[in-house]
């Protein structure tokens, strides 16, 4: 309760209850290990190309060297002499460069994220592949390997480290 206000409506779930759901999941991935394995390697393998943002950056790179010379040459001609309108014409190449530069950091940033998304999907298809068959785990470490967290709603939603989600129904 927040200071007097409504009772929180989420329920209590048991550790109990979030192993069992859990070691279902872990059942139907065992059960179906050559199609889990085989699209946690295609995911992986689209995370790692960065062919596509290699190629933004690039071109962005090469925008960004225009805009300098240009900016360059507009300062040297105002040196040598009085160019109309030079200011405007400064801060607008000067908004474009910075344009491009916020460009940049989002790309950076975007390359962070798909090599953690990348290392997380790979440390999950490494467990997958060691799960043996036929066994019941409920193990911490193994949960600690395959889930990133767990949504408590009308049931409990695994997200899993590959990105996918599971939800097992009726646990409260």
């Amino acid at each position: 309760r927040k200071s007097g206000g409504e009772k929180c409506c989420t329920g209590h779930v048991t550790e109990e209850k979030v192993m069992t759901a859990f070691s279902n999941i872990v059942a139907d991935l065992i059960a179906r290990k050559p199609q889990v394995v085989e699209a946690c390697e295609a995911i992986l393998h689209e995370l790692l190309d960065s062919s596509a943002t290699d190629e933004k950056c690039k071109r962005l790179e090469q925008e960004g060297d225009a805009i300098a010379k240009e900016i360059e040459a507009l300062v040297e001609r105002q040196a040598r002499q009085t160019v109309e309108g030079f200011a405007d014409k400064y801060q607008e190449l000067e908004k474009r460069y910075r344009r491009i530069e916020e460009k940049l950091k989002a790309a950076a940033t975007d390359r962070q994220d798909r090599a953690y998304r990348a290392k997380q999907a790979e440390l999950f298809l490494e467990t997958i592949k060691k799960l043996p068959e036929g066994e019941k785990l409920e193990s911490t470490e193994l949960f600690m390997a395959l889930v990133d967290k767990v949504i408590v709603g009308d049931g409990l939603t695994f997200i899993m480290r590959d990105g996918t989600e599971r939800t097992v129904n009726g646990v409260r």
